[in-house]
């Protein structure tokens, strides 16, 4: 598989200067800055402050699944999803406070995209389907997860690619909640 799929660099806007950017009011900027996981837009070519269009949706499966406080840096009034034709699930960008919190929110990705892809492919002869490779694309998955690293400076992990290859994701979350914790404990000792 390509590395280029995954993109990890590092990332300096924090949730006040988007908060500021999003024009959020005073009254909403508490409850998004203490969640757990924070949408945040992803911007399309003049629509800069417009999110994925699947975000919503997987931020609603999120908050089903009540495993995280899971918030969105924008008002009601100001949500602009950008729709796109093509079979790629696009579930935006997410800012964590924390690696562990990455861990559980890769959990949620993972389910959530198994599912998705799950519920697109016809439910008869799916083995036909999959091993037709002549008439079938790769389903496409894109997002992007931002999260603080062993010192605490934000990365952000960006894939946009081939189904087959999030793994590798789960991989650098895991990595970076690994190092984070050997940090943390070796500060204890």
């Amino acid at each position: 598989m390509k590395e280029d799929y995954i993109q990890t660099s590092p990332y300096a806007k924090t949730i006040d200067q988007w908060m500021v950017e999003m024009k959020i009011p005073s009254e909403l900027r508490t409850k998004i800055s203490t969640s757990d996981v924070i949408l945040l837009p992803v911007g399309y070519h003049n629509r800069p402050l417009a999110f994925a269009n699947g975000a919503y949706e997987f931020m609603e499966y999120c908050i089903g699944q009540n495993k995280l406080n899971i918030e969105i840096c924008c008002t009601d009034d100001d949500f602009t999803q950008i729709e796109m034709c093509s079979f790629q699930l696009r579930l935006g960008r997410y800012l964590l406070p924390s690696a562990v919190i990455g861990v559980i929110f890769w959990n949620l990705i993972s389910n959530y995209i198994y599912d998705q892809v799950e519920h697109y492919l016809p439910q008869t002869n799916k083995e036909d389907i999959v091993d037709s490779k002549d008439f079938q694309s790769a389903p496409e998955v894109s997002f992007s997860i931002i999260l603080p690293d062993a010192n605490g400076h934000n990365k952000e992990i960006k894939y946009d690619g081939p189904l087959e290859g999030i793994e590798k994701v789960g991989d650098i979350i895991k990595s970076m909640n690994d190092e984070a914790t050997q940090r943390d404990t070796t500060f204890i000792e």
